[in-house]
């Protein structure tokens, strides 16, 4: 197979598209027309303008009493906007304010996880230590038999986001599969943001300790759970909901895991990469500038001239740093099996410093 992007299939024109979509919205009859509209506007916008459709949403879903609605877009905003604790903090208290049902504590349950990132990931070495070790005390004194699942969830979660962000251990593995025994428990016509987000994060640690036959077992888990949501969304009429950007980051994480994979797997994989990044944009974009889909399919075919010379213009980029332990064992792999001269690749001890750090990403 030929590295590099497919053609490109015709594309919707995004601009002329959202302008009609506004223009029909000034013409809507009734709230829930304006809704359908005001979701198609949200799901062909840009990022940054994404939140503020939203809450344009929620705030006419809130006028008629569609908590349904506003929950969505609750779980939705949150998710752009991971990297600002005082918004995720708005959301938290919105939803704290609808009625009581188990799509609010569910919905509470992820903006408080998200929110617990965040802490987590910026506070000291130091005082990650005593949280966690407060965190394992309140997990070992056991669970009061009355609380929810929500509950439970939210708890175990809380320990596991502080024990990965400070080490992957075996204790870390441990908790992570207690916790997915939890989700596992969750409902299956829904919970999704939940389950989602708990497959990304066991799929990343998995690979990260090089386990990749339960890595790959997670992301083909996770690809299933996409498929289920695109189902849903088309019966829903979100005709321009693109799960393009998720699909390429489980194949790309899945071409990773290449010792756990067949020929064909690997090959299947790397097609639809490239087919996801010959469709959009975003995808095309970091396809081209990071690489990693390339360097997996080309270390798991042995090209390794190629995949050297890629490696050895990414290894020093900043965005790299969580892959540069995997990165350079693939560079010591390819150079010892092209003869290369230069000697063995071994990366500065500083680099190892914040590995640790980086290895849990969001979904």
């Amino acid at each position: 197979m030929t590295v590099g992007m497919s053609t490109a299939s015709p594309v919707i024109d995004i601009r002329a598209t959202s302008d009609s979509l506004w223009r029909e919205l000034a013409h809507a009859d009734n709230a829930a027309d304006s809704i359908t509209t005001l979701y198609h506007l949200y799901d062909l916008s840009e990022r940054r303008m994404r939140g503020e459709i939203g809450m344009l949403i929620y705030d006419v879903a809130s006028r008629t009493g569609n908590t349904e609605v506003q929950l969505d877009i609750l779980r939705n905003n949150t998710n752009i906007n991971l990297s600002s604790d005082s918004i995720m903090e708005r959301y938290q208290r919105l939803a704290e304010s609808l009625p009581e049902n188990d799509d609010r504590e569910e919905t509470l349950t992820f903006i408080m996880i998200n929110r617990l990132m965040y802490k987590y990931r910026r506070a000291s070495e130091e005082e990650r230590q005593e949280m966690m070790k407060e965190l394992i005390k309140q997990y070992e004194r056991g669970t009061d038999d009355s609380d929810s699942l929500q509950t439970k969830i939210r708890r175990l979660y809380e320990l596991c986001v502080c024990l990965g962000i400070t080490t992957q251990g075996g204790l870390y593995d441990e908790y992570m599969e207690k916790l997915g025994e939890l989700i596992a428990e969750l409902p299956k016509d829904r919970s999704h943001a939940l389950r989602n987000m708990y497959l990304t994060q066991i799929a990343i640690i998995y690979s990260y300790n090089e386990h990749y036959e339960q890595s790959a077992a997670a992301d083909k888990e996770l690809l299933k759970e996409i498929e289920l949501l695109k189902r849903i969304y088309k019966n829903k009429k979100r005709k321009f909901r693109d799960y393009s950007v998720n699909e390429y980051l489980c194949y790309t994480r899945l071409l990773g895991n290449f010792p756990a994979l067949s020929q064909g797997e690997i090959e299947r994989y790397y097609k639809n990469v490239n087919d996801i990044a010959a469709r959009n944009a975003d995808v095309a974009k970091d396809f081209a500038a990071n690489k990693r889909a390339t360097i997996y399919y080309l270390m798991a075919t042995k090209r390794y001239d190629e995949a050297l010379r890629i490696l050895k213009e990414q290894v020093g980029l900043d965005r790299n740093k969580q892959y540069l332990r995997q990165y350079f064992r693939f560079m010591n792999e390819a150079a010892e099996a092209v003869g290369d001269k230069e000697g063995s690749y071994m990366p500065q001890p500083h680099i190892f410093v914040s590995l640790n750090h980086c290895c849990i990403t969001r979904r």
